[in-house]
């Protein structure tokens, strides 16, 4: 609903980032608060659908939605085939697997989130690169514009020194601020920027962000008074700083061993480095609603490959049931669970990253001839 009526907001001219504003605008539509969290550019192409009836216009956005997610699981097929870890026959199980019960798809679908839209525009990034570099920016740029977060994955390029595709990336960041500065006007993108540096995220339960985490565990032991001193939000940006380095160690061995993708073309350093700053992107951000670990399938499957041994498999399906599986929930501590299961996908990665002997599942890889002999002995028997 804060798309929509983010839409009708610009129309009207009224600050969308302001709260006092939008909730008097809200009234108009029988409305409260609502909290519009990103560029302007959102609800600006909302805005062309904005003089349909709000009924009709749900229903055209739920259609949509449904159909981002078909799109959603054929692009990330396409996606696991170009890594060349798995068959075509593992990838269907996996992704069927992963897509009978999920309850961040559920919660998309239910709450008309766009986490399918932004996916959706990353994997066709990650197909065009190099076969289309223009349209794999724009896609990784308009991405980022519905949500700031996978701005973070701009790192991969620049680790691929692809400066060629980061001008593209820069002209069409450009080109949307002047695009929706001349359809509504150019303070919206001060205002948003002011918006981003100044809000707070909310310390919800249900927000398993280490934000949250942080401010709720500080208000349980009564150190909560320590926040009129900033001293809450130095732990928050130690602690993040303290998993982003971790990760930030991952990648750069990651890249090096080729962790994901083992090909000596020059796509390497993109296609190893996207997986894990998906995560990275997922502990940095301050809104890590259940929603928000659509994000987290593409790494997951991916992840499948570090695991060697029986440990390995424990801790991720105890991941995988914490994050796809266990419902949502406001109970504390336990209703972070999905956050800890991005901390076992990490020590899954630091056990990869200690063992010293790089390479994919033995065991995966079996089990992926296993199959492939199950379905060719099926069709010669047909």
């Amino acid at each position: 609903m804060s798309y929509y009526l983010a839409a009708k907001g610009m129309e009207e001219g009224i600050n969308i980032y302001d709260s006092q504003m939008v909730t008097e605008f809200n009234r108009k539509f029988n409305y409260m608060k609502t909290t519009y969290l990103y560029t302007p550019l959102l609800a600006t192409i909302i805005g062309f659908f904005s003089r349909i009836d709000e009924s009709r216009f749900f229903i055209l956005y739920e259609f949509g939605n449904f159909y981002a997610l078909v799109f959603f699981l054929s692009l990330l097929y396409l996606v696991l085939l170009r890594y060349e870890i798995f068959s075509g026959n593992l990838i269907s199980i996996l992704l069927l697997l992963m897509f009978i019960i999920n309850v961040p798809i559920m919660r998309t679908l239910i709450h008309g989130q766009i986490n399918f839209y932004t996916m959706d525009l990353i994997l066709i990034s990650i197909l065009c690169f190099r076969k289309n570099d223009l349209v794999s920016a724009i896609s990784l740029c308009l991405a980022a514009n519905l949500k700031l977060s996978p701005v973070l994955l701009i790192v991969a390029f620049f680790l691929q020194k692809d400066w060629r595709w980061l001008i593209y990336f820069c002209a069409a960041q450009l080109l949307i601020i002047m695009v929706t500065s001349t359809v509504y006007s150019y303070q919206y993108w001060p205002w948003f920027l002011d918006f981003i540096l100044h809000n707070s995220p909310p310390a919800s339960f249900r927000n398993n962000s280490l934000d949250s985490l942080i401010s709720n565990v500080s208000r349980m032991i009564g150190f909560s008074y320590l926040d009129r001193f900033r001293v809450i939000d130095l732990i928050v940006i130690s602690a993040k700083a303290a998993a982003l380095y971790f990760i930030g160690r991952v990648l750069m061995v990651g890249v090096k061993e080729r962790i994901f993708y083992r090909g000596h073309d020059d796509k390497h350093v993109v296609y190893n480095s996207v997986p894990i700053l998906i995560i990275g992107m997922m502990v940095a951000s301050p809104y890590m609603w259940p929603h928000h670990f659509v994000f987290m399938i593409f790494p997951f499957i991916l992840l499948l490959s570090c695991c060697k041994y029986r440990n390995d498999f424990v801790f991720y399906v105890i991941g995988y049931l914490l994050i796809f599986i266990v419902p949502v929930f406001d109970i504390f501590p336990f209703s972070y669970h999905r956050i800890f299961g991005i901390f076992l996908f990490i020590l899954i990665l630091d056990r990869w990253l200690k063992r010293g002997s790089y390479g994919f599942s033995e065991f995966v890889v079996r089990v992926d001839k296993k199959l492939d002999e199950l379905f060719r002995n099926n069709k010669e028997g047909n």
